[in-house]
Protein backbone atom coordinates (compact mmCIF):
# COMPACT_ATOMS: atom_id res chain seq x y z
CA UNK A 1 0.00 0.00 0.00
CA UNK A 2 2.89 2.56 0.92
CA UNK A 3 5.09 1.52 -1.64
CA UNK A 4 2.25 1.78 -4.68
CA UNK A 5 1.30 5.30 -3.00
CA UNK A 6 5.26 6.32 -3.06
CA UNK A 7 5.46 5.01 -6.50
CA UNK A 8 2.69 7.24 -7.29
CA UNK A 9 3.84 10.33 -6.12
CA UNK A 10 6.97 9.68 -7.60
CA UNK A 11 4.93 9.12 -11.37
CA UNK A 12 3.23 12.51 -10.54
CA UNK A 13 6.41 14.30 -9.89
CA UNK A 14 8.21 12.77 -13.19
CA UNK A 15 5.19 14.52 -15.08
CA UNK A 16 5.75 17.71 -13.31
CA UNK A 17 2.96 17.81 -11.29
CA UNK A 18 4.75 18.29 -7.95
CA UNK A 19 0.62 19.34 -6.03
CA UNK A 20 -0.35 16.16 -6.97
CA UNK A 21 3.06 14.21 -5.61
CA UNK A 22 2.48 16.19 -2.60
CA UNK A 23 -0.92 15.21 -1.91
CA UNK A 24 -0.05 11.86 -2.12
CA UNK A 25 2.30 11.90 0.11
CA UNK A 26 0.16 13.41 2.62
CA UNK A 27 -1.67 10.00 2.35
CA UNK A 28 1.66 8.28 3.15
CA UNK A 29 2.59 10.06 5.82
CA UNK A 30 -0.62 9.68 7.86
CA UNK A 31 0.66 6.08 8.15
CA UNK A 32 2.24 5.59 11.16
CA UNK A 33 4.82 3.24 9.15
CA UNK A 34 6.03 5.83 7.40
CA UNK A 35 9.77 6.95 7.52
CA UNK A 36 11.64 9.89 7.23
CA UNK A 37 12.46 10.16 3.87
CA UNK A 38 8.62 10.40 3.45
CA UNK A 39 7.78 12.91 5.63
CA UNK A 40 10.94 15.06 3.93
CA UNK A 41 9.96 14.83 0.86
CA UNK A 42 6.44 15.86 1.68
CA UNK A 43 8.04 18.56 3.33
CA UNK A 44 10.04 19.80 -0.19
CA UNK A 45 7.04 19.55 -2.20
CA UNK A 46 4.55 21.01 -0.19
CA UNK A 47 7.12 23.90 -0.30
CA UNK A 48 7.56 23.56 -3.85
CA UNK A 49 3.55 23.69 -3.95
CA UNK A 50 3.89 26.93 -2.12
CA UNK A 51 2.35 25.35 1.26
CA UNK A 52 4.87 26.91 2.74
CA UNK A 53 2.77 26.41 6.54
CA UNK A 54 2.53 23.35 6.38
CA UNK A 55 6.00 22.87 4.77
CA UNK A 56 7.37 24.39 8.18
CA UNK A 57 5.23 21.58 10.18
CA UNK A 58 6.40 19.08 7.86
CA UNK A 59 9.82 20.48 8.27
CA UNK A 60 9.40 20.34 11.85
CA UNK A 61 8.41 16.72 12.03
CA UNK A 62 11.03 15.71 9.49
CA UNK A 63 13.89 17.61 11.57
CA UNK A 64 12.22 15.81 14.75
CA UNK A 65 12.24 12.63 13.27
CA UNK A 66 16.02 12.74 12.05
CA UNK A 67 17.06 14.07 15.89
CA UNK A 68 15.22 10.94 17.44
CA UNK A 69 16.86 8.64 15.06
CA UNK A 70 20.33 10.11 14.91
CA UNK A 71 19.83 10.98 11.59
CA UNK A 72 21.69 13.49 10.08
CA UNK A 73 21.73 13.11 6.45
CA UNK A 74 18.61 15.72 5.85
CA UNK A 75 19.66 18.05 9.36
CA UNK A 76 21.34 20.86 7.41
CA UNK A 77 18.25 21.11 4.35
CA UNK A 78 15.91 20.86 6.58
CA UNK A 79 17.15 24.05 8.81
CA UNK A 80 17.75 25.54 5.20
CA UNK A 81 14.52 24.84 3.50
CA UNK A 82 12.53 25.57 6.82
CA UNK A 83 14.37 29.03 7.27
CA UNK A 84 13.66 29.63 4.10
CA UNK A 85 10.09 28.70 4.50
CA UNK A 86 10.09 31.02 7.62
CA UNK A 87 11.30 33.99 5.95
CA UNK A 88 8.22 33.60 3.30
CA UNK A 89 5.72 33.80 5.71
CA UNK A 90 7.44 36.29 8.03
CA UNK A 91 8.33 34.48 10.82
CA UNK A 92 11.73 36.06 11.05
CA UNK A 93 13.16 35.37 14.51
CA UNK A 94 12.49 31.63 13.54
CA UNK A 95 13.90 31.63 10.25
CA UNK A 96 16.95 33.74 11.89
CA UNK A 97 17.18 30.70 14.36
CA UNK A 98 17.22 28.22 12.08
CA UNK A 99 20.04 30.34 9.77
CA UNK A 100 22.52 29.90 13.25
CA UNK A 101 22.52 25.97 12.68
CA UNK A 102 24.04 26.24 9.19
CA UNK A 103 27.37 26.79 7.57
CA UNK A 104 27.65 29.66 4.38
CA UNK A 105 28.27 27.09 1.89
CA UNK A 106 25.08 25.38 1.56
CA UNK A 107 22.61 25.91 -0.57
CA UNK A 108 19.54 24.17 -2.30
CA UNK A 109 19.39 24.69 -6.48
CA UNK A 110 16.60 21.71 -6.55
CA UNK A 111 13.03 22.87 -5.92
CA UNK A 112 11.20 23.42 -9.33
CA UNK A 113 9.21 26.54 -8.21
CA UNK A 114 11.48 28.51 -6.00
CA UNK A 115 15.17 30.38 -6.79
CA UNK A 116 18.44 29.26 -5.55
CA UNK A 117 18.10 29.16 -2.00
CA UNK A 118 21.23 29.94 0.37
CA UNK A 119 21.74 31.92 3.39
CA UNK A 120 22.72 35.29 1.90
CA UNK A 121 19.39 34.60 -0.42
CA UNK A 122 17.19 34.41 2.62
CA UNK A 123 19.07 37.25 4.42
CA UNK A 124 17.56 39.46 2.26
CA UNK A 125 14.20 38.35 2.39
CA UNK A 126 14.57 38.73 6.07
CA UNK A 127 15.55 42.99 5.56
Amino acid sequence: MLEDLRKNAIDELSTGNVEQAYIIMCDVISNEHCILDDVYLAAEWALDSNQYNESIDLFTRALSISKSQNETWYLSTIYLARAYAQALVGAKSDALNDLMQLDDELQITWFKNHPFINKQFINTLLD
